[in-house]
């Protein structure tokens, strides 16, 4: 059963499982789908551009095709209980994302200004399920 996602943005990369696994998260108004990444790929990219780089990438507004592929993580609007973004000041910060009855999927960011845009676009398009947690600073650049 294949279906659609409107993708409005997407957080990425983050990671889970130690770093281990690498996804891209995709932001709907219906919900959310963490697609894996190629490991690889994310590797290359921040080797050849000095960071980890989200080059790989597809960003903005699009439409992404799911055709029940085992291996996303998929989140729809109705299942999600919460969506929590916590500073770590010696780790990297986290998107910690609950469906009722369920764990949470911890999905890890190191690359600071890619956590503090997610705040905005997370708080902004789940407002009723989005908080933080920990010291976020007032401005950055």
């Amino acid at each position: 059963m294949a279906n659609s996602w409107e993708v409005v943005d997407t957080i990425s990369p983050v990671f889970s499982d130690w770093g281990f696994k690498n996804w891209d998260l995709c932001l709907a108004k219906h919900g959310m789908i963490a697609v894996p990444r190629s490991f690889w790929i994310t590797i290359r990219a921040g080797a050849t551009h000095r960071s980890w780089s989200s080059d790989a990438t597809a960003q903005g507004p699009r439409i992404l095709e799911d055709k029940d592929c085992t291996t996303w993580r998929r989140y729809p609007i109705q299942d999600i209980e919460s969506i929590i973004v916590q500073r770590r000041l010696i780790s990297a910060s986290e998107i910690r994302i609950k469906k009722r009855g369920q764990e949470e999927h911890i999905y890890g960011g190191f690359d600071f200004r890619e956590i503090m845009r997610s705040r905005i676009i997370l708080s902004q398009l789940y407002p009723e399920l989005y908080t933080e947690k920990g010291r976020w600073p007032k401005k950055w650049y």
